[in-house]
């Protein structure tokens, strides 16, 4: 949350400090939830967009999109080369109403598929939706979305070193690894990309 002058300085600082190696930059909108400042977004972009125009910039921000309204749609939608919304949301329905309070059928998950195609969507494990992983990566594939770009944990939920865990997490990524085997054409999920050194 912030004035619309203190968003101004921030813009304004973020381009008059540009190191010369930079040719693209982006400005994020960080939440809790950014839709609930629709109207400071908006005004941010305009000002940017006048201001700087000559620069090359983009603006992301990461939304749960249960506030999205038609009207918030249609903005995104104008904007959507220079604007890219990215969804968060957990997968199947007993997940995701589980997760965030109810909210399967209020989310137009569509939307976001249809105006960034290639932004996949980021995903949160909590204890309850961990036996679903498998079943809930393969869903969100099924409806379109091709890159799982996070799967985060709920902090302090739980402690990925319980064996009780372990127990439930090597199942479901084994049957990740038979399922993206065989659809190789899907990009791996943030918990397969790993180099091996890292390992």
């Amino acid at each position: 949350d912030m004035s619309f002058d203190t968003a101004k300085k921030c813009i304004d600082n973020i381009f008059e400090n540009i190191p010369n190696e930079y040719d693209d930059i982006e400005i994020s909108f960080i939440g809790g939830e950014p839709l609930l400042k629709f109207e400071l977004i908006k005004s941010v972009v305009e000002y940017t967009n006048q201001k700087y125009a000559d620069y090359n910039y983009f603006f992301f921000a990461s939304t749960n999109g249960t506030v999205l309204t038609e009207e918030m749609k249609e903005w995104f939608s104008t904007y959507k080369d220079i604007f890219t919304l990215g969804l968060s949301f957990d997968g199947i329905k007993k997940v995701q109403d589980y997760n965030r309070s109810n909210s399967f059928d209020d989310i137009d998950v569509s939307f976001f598929i249809n105006n960034w195609p290639k932004q996949g969507i980021k995903m949160t494990l909590s204890e309850f939706s961990l036996e679903y992983l498998a079943e809930s990566i393969k869903y969100l594939h099924s409806i379109g979305i091709n890159n799982i770009i996070g799967v985060n944990l709920f902090e302090g939920n739980f402690d990925w070193n319980q064996e009780k865990y372990i127990q439930l997490l090597v199942p479901q990524l084994k049957e990740l690894v038979d399922f993206y085997v065989e659809n190789d054409d899907l990009h791996l999920n943030q918990m397969f990309n790993k180099k091996i050194d890292i390992l």
